[in-house]
């Protein structure tokens, strides 16, 4: 029983010992070494438009291989593809899916889709999670415009522009930081917080201020809760289907995010934001009047890793 109980206090002292150690927190990927991405986002906007009310809901799915070709110090050159891509749209029109596997004769969007998969492009990362640079994807979309064979000039170009917004070099950069932006730039233990900020970029620009806490320690996890708050650029103007829209919005992100300890790969994350505000039109040549529509937008991602 003596001998019972001494253990038994050993393994508290040794998982105290654990909680409360300090940790440098950080990417420790190897060259030559492949991880990948699966992430899933759902995205619903909830607007008013001319006193009436609509709901648009998209779904995004992409899975991504990153391969490890060179460290130089704190940072990893990245040589990184699209292993599929696929999208589903819900709106009181209709709804329409699309998908790099599932290509279609009158099917633009899934062979532009199919078109980026396996076009190599390349992102620098530093060992804290920051973008440094993103560099080839110019090229994906020359190859997306030569594959569009049927359409016209006017119909590629809006085509690339949407497709852009997701998989272009800012957006890749934002979103690619929203998920390993995350370390602190100090040692932590468990309970520990740290702020980082995060620009986003695609539809409309985001500014994020995020603080994480250390929130557990398990035998091969860290476990991170975050909470954020953002708002988009108002002065900044987007093309939406051609028409030119400014965003005033605001709102928060939660987050829980479980990372390897031997890679800091992210193995699993959470992701959930909420976003009020107002969208500007400003009169232009399909709009014959200034417009303000009020809507909220909710956004529930899900990222796992290898």
């Amino acid at each position: 029983m003596r001998k019972r109980f001494l253990c038994l206090g050993m393994c508290v002292m040794v998982l105290g010992w654990c909680q409360a150690q300090e940790i440098q927190l950080g990417l420790h990927l190897k060259k030559g070494s492949h991880y990948k991405q699966l992430s899933r986002v759902n995205t619903t906007v909830d607007q008013e438009v001319m006193g009436q009310s609509m709901q648009v809901e998209a779904n995004i799915v992409g899975s991504t291989d990153y391969l490890v070709s060179n460290i130089r110090d704190t940072l990893y050159d990245l040589t990184v593809q699209f292993d599929s891509l696929r999208m589903e749209m819900k709106m009181p029109q209709g709804g329409a899916h699309f998908s790099s596997e599932n290509i279609a004769a009158n099917d633009p969007m899934s062979k532009a889709l199919a078109s980026l998969k396996n076009a190599p492009f390349t992102i620098v990362l530093s060992q804290s999670g920051k973008v440094v640079d993103v560099t080839g994807t110019e090229q994906l979309f020359t190859g997306m415009m030569k594959s569009l064979d049927t359409l016209g000039a006017a119909q590629k170009a809006q085509l690339a522009d949407q497709l852009k917004q997701a998989y272009g070099a800012q957006a890749m950069k934002g979103n690619l930081e929203m998920f390993l932006g995350i370390f602190p730039n100090k040692k932590v233990k468990a309970g520990d917080q740290w702020t980082t900020e995060t620009n986003l970029s695609g539809a409309m620009d985001a500014h994020l201020v995020n603080t994480y806490q250390l929130s557990e320690v398990t035998a091969d996890q860290y476990i991170l809760k975050g909470n954020s708050t953002l708002g988009t650029d108002s002065t900044k103007e987007r093309l939406a289907n051609g028409i030119p829209m400014k965003f005033d919005l605001k709102g928060s992100m939660t987050s829980t995010i479980k990372i390897d300890k031997a890679t800091g790969w992210i193995s699993e994350g959470q992701f959930q934001q909420d976003l009020k505000g107002i969208a500007h039109i400003s009169r232009n040549e399909k709009i014959p009047q200034d417009m303000s529509i009020p809507m909220t937008i909710k956004t529930i991602s899900a990222v796992s890793g290898m």
